[in-house]
């Protein structure tokens, strides 16, 4: 990841080697991974599978909800400095 970055400059965090705050136990449980990003910004992906569809056959509200969730969150994420968190207090979609 390059960016817009001026010569000699560092590549936006390398956010894949660096915050481990991006990364939660239940994304390999579910099959959710964080793909790529830049400050702002993540692309993630989840593979569907059958144990995650609800009784009409399509996915699950809930995780629907985490996989915005986390990526709302991760993509904050990528704008703070070391010492700063974010928390979702209300979504709606």
């Amino acid at each position: 990841m390059t960016g817009g970055q001026a010569p000699g400059e560092t590549p936006e965090k390398d956010w894949l080697a660096v915050p481990r705050s991006l990364v939660a136990p239940i994304y390999d449980m579910l099959g959710f991974s964080i793909t790529d990003g830049g400050e702002g910004w993540l692309e993630c992906t989840l593979v569907v599978r059958e144990a995650l569809l609800n009784a009409d056959g399509a996915l699950h509200g809930g995780v629907w909800m985490l996989v915005a969730d986390s990526a709302m969150g991760g993509a904050v994420r990528t704008m703070l400095g070391p010492d700063e968190r974010t928390a979702t207090v209300q979504s709606d979609f």
